[in-house]
């Protein structure tokens, strides 16, 4: 599963974005996608995480706000439009436009965190 990680990584960077990594939450993992990098190494401006599951590509915000992708297929699209279009502040919520058009369902924590499957990441 890290390969996922690895990719989304790679073409959010080609894109001038940042992730910060694989974090390891015990049942689940995730990586922050972030806008911007301050001369310090810390990342900043907006961002939002995604996590892996057996159910296919969540996102997060730090609102919080978790949806699914419909179409795992278009995540690092998902993520460079997003930032390339609210790059300097974080954001409570997704638009309307891009759950719309990338077709972000809401789903609850409880939805979330009833995901079976591994946890590894390798």
């Amino acid at each position: 599963m890290i390969e996922d990680y690895d990719a989304l990584a790679r073409a959010v960077a080609d894109a001038g974005f940042f992730t910060n990594g694989v974090e390891d939450h015990g049942a689940w993992h995730r990586t922050c996608v972030c806008s911007k990098r301050r001369p310090d190494g810390r990342l900043n401006g907006n961002s939002f995480w995604v996590s892996r599951r057996p159910g296919g590509w969540y996102l997060g915000t730090w609102g919080p706000c978790l949806y699914r992708l419909a179409d795992e297929s278009r995540l690092a699209e998902l993520c460079i439009r997003w930032l390339s279009h609210a790059p300097d502040s974080v954001r409570y919520d997704f638009d309307d436009w891009l759950k719309s058009e990338f077709g972000l369902v809401p789903v609850s924590d409880k939805e979330f965190e009833g995901e079976k499957g591994s946890s590894e990441i390798a």
